[in-house]
């Protein structure tokens, strides 16, 4: 098969043989999506993922069907057998290689739910709002509905009550990334157009603003004598060390205030009275601390990105939804589970927005901080050219600035993509 034309396609399936109602088929169907929402929604439906994560909880395998190849067509599906308080269901987990592309799948399914019940019960505790299109059989016995962007996918959710059977199934499929990175280069290209064409038509000095082309000229002259690149070098060393300094701490602190309230008591006042305080002017004391070396940069990096991280950490693990913990613990999880399979994960959407703002910050402070104390650096480049007057070479600095910022949210935002791909865009 051409894997250029190849779609993959991750299909989230849920199969479930439907009996006689009882009186705790409410109970019943909101166990099931709980489990359901846990053990297939959390992350990306990647068979070797799941099968660990069974492995991991050590669930029985009821079924193992197939094989999976490195090429070629083939099918695998392999169940475990889950037990809830409210009755056992199976977890299944399948990949395929076929005619329409790569497939893989996460579902669960059981013996004992109520069609027309359960699909209430979806509806509300998924929010999938009006379904986009209902369909019946001819023989009026396979019924389906349909919900078109629901989590940044495709819901169809399906039973047929004569046969006794009923079936979710979400699809997300691999969006083009072409148009989108397109779209984002649009805006500074278009900004840079106009700022030249405004200079070149008399809008504006030259000497005080020179035209992009002007500075890409310098650019280039400082390019080539390997200036630009080593005070590059030195500030995204400096950015780099202090951030991750900063960053993994706060996650883990973040972390710890949403799980232990004992933590957050201790911890909240702190981030209270240090958070408003202007991290650059702590640098004096850090001159005094760890010298005029890059020690006292890093440090001023580290402490300006400690706590937009851990104040979105704390509130993204605050603010998971309760059937996580519910579901989490009716399995029996430990806190260390609970910690690195729920909170973690849970709040990672809110981590990564946390982390993209905490980048920004480091240059910031950190640009600031090279304008003293220091004889290299992007900062160190600008603040020495304007005492010396050569405004395109200040101006090149800038540009850099802001080119590393582009490129570094870009390389993020792929970075946060397979990391949290289950976000809705």
């Amino acid at each position: 098969m051409d894997t250029d034309k190849m779609k993959c396609l991750a299909a989230i399936s849920v199969l479930m043989l439907c009996s006689l109602e009882n009186a705790h088929a409410t109970e019943r169907d909101a166990s099931l999506i709980n489990s359901f929402q846990v053990l297939c929604t959390l992350v990306a439906p990647v068979f070797e993922k799941i099968e660990q994560k069974a492995m991991a909880m050590r669930l029985p395998v009821r079924r193992d069907i197939g094989q999976s190849k490195e090429s070629g067509p083939f099918a695998h599906s392999k169940s475990w057998l889950v037990t809830l308080t409210t009755g056992p269901h199976e977890l299944t987990a399948a990949e395929a290689n076929g005619p329409h592309g790569y497939v893989k799948s996460c579902g669960i399914s059981a013996p004992d739910a109520n069609g027309e019940s359960f699909k209430s019960e979806l509806v509300s505790v998924m929010k999938l709002g009006r379904p986009s299109s209902e369909n019946i059989s001819k023989d009026g016995i396979m019924r389906a509905t349909e919900w078109k962007d629901a989590f940044g996918a495709g819901i169809a959710a399906g039973h047929a009550p004569l046969l006794a059977e009923r079936e979710l199934l979400m699809r997300i499929e691999m969006s083009s990334k072409t148009r989108e990175r397109l779209l984002y280069l649009i805006s500074p290209i278009a900004f840079l157009v106009i700022w030249q064409i405004l200079l070149m038509a008399g809008i504006g000095d030259r000497r005080f603003v020179p035209a992009p082309s002007d500075i890409a000229r310098r650019f280039i002259t400082l390019a080539g004598t390997g200036e630009l690149e080593w005070h590059v070098g030195v500030t995204l060393y400096r950015v780099f060390l202090g951030y991750i300094i900063g960053a993994v701490p706060a996650v883990a602190v973040g972390l710890l205030m949403a799980m232990f309230k004992p933590v957050r008591i201790m911890v909240d006042p702190l981030i209270a009275a240090l958070f408003p305080i202007p991290k650059i002017a702590l640098m004096p004391l850090l001159l005094l601390a760890f010298g005029f070396g890059d020690a006292s940069k890093v440090a001023l990096v580290a402490i300006a990105v400690f706590f937009p991280v851990v104040v979105n950490t704390y509130v993204g693990a605050a603010n998971i939804e309760r059937i996580y913990w519910d579901v989490a613990k009716n399995y029996g999880a430990s806190q260390i589970v609970m910690f690195t399979r729920i909170v973690f994960f849970g709040a990672l959407p809110t981590i990564f927005a946390g982390l993209r703002i905490a980048l920004a910050v480091s240059f910031i402070v950190l640009v600031a901080s090279e304008f003293v104390a220091t004889k290299s650096g992007i900062g160190y480049l600008i603040w020495n050219s304007w005492e010396l007057l050569q405004v395109d070479v200040m101006f090149v600095g800038i540009v850099t600035i802001g080119i590393l910022g582009l490129i570094t949210s870009v390389l993020f935002q792929e970075i946060e993509r397979k990391a949290v791909p289950w976000k809705t865009e």
